[in-house]
């Protein structure tokens, strides 16, 4: 193979070497350039799809299990009106929207599910966004205990991480990790 730069026309093992003294690929193994991917990775519009078709799975799963019981301050799932029935029911996956914002840090996207029809006018959370209904980060990511505790602050409740099942029972593996409240 034939180059114009003679640096390729250099045996292996002294283009290895030369290699060895240049820092431009060194970042790629690192922690701080994995996370600088993952949040990259956060930020893609076909992630962040994913992430409302996983919620509405979850949520659709909650509606058809029947024993299931779940709540906000905008809407409710329960099959035998134990909770607040003041609030709406969500009956369909059409009854909902899932609202997503990313953490400043960029870290994690984190949900809200308001009915369907909310506007700024007729939603609060809209004009204001706090107390979120869970949040989404991506599994390569090094996050550490205490930035997880601080992703907690932002729910309405304590969250715990769903992981989704195949036919069979066993666990998908994602990249995507959904925390819900």
């Amino acid at each position: 193979m034939s180059s114009n730069n003679l640096f390729y026309n250099l045996p292996e093992v002294i283009q290895s070497e030369i290699y060895l003294y240049d820092t431009t690929y060194r970042i790629f193994g690192n922690q701080d350039f994995a996370n600088e991917l993952s949040t990259l990775f956060l930020k893609l519009k076909s992630t962040r799809h994913h992430c409302v078709k996983m919620v509405t799975a979850q949520m659709d799963t909650f509606i058809h299990d029947g024993g299931s019981v779940w709540k906000n301050e905008y809407g409710r799932i329960d099959s035998n009106d134990d909770l607040d029935t003041s609030l709406p029911k969500y009956t369909s996956t059409d009854d909902f929207v899932v609202v997503l914002h990313p953490s400043v840090i960029g870290d994690a996207i984190y949900f809200k599910i308001l009915p369907t029809g909310a506007t700024e006018d007729n939603c609060a959370f809209l004009r204001n966004p706090h107390k979120y209904d869970g949040y989404f980060i991506d599994n390569h990511a090094n996050i550490s205990l205490d930035r997880l505790n601080t992703l907690d602050l932002m729910c309405v409740d304590e969250p715990l991480k769903y992981d989704t099942y195949d036919t069979n029972h066993r666990p998908i593996e994602k990249r995507i990790a959904m925390y819900f409240c």
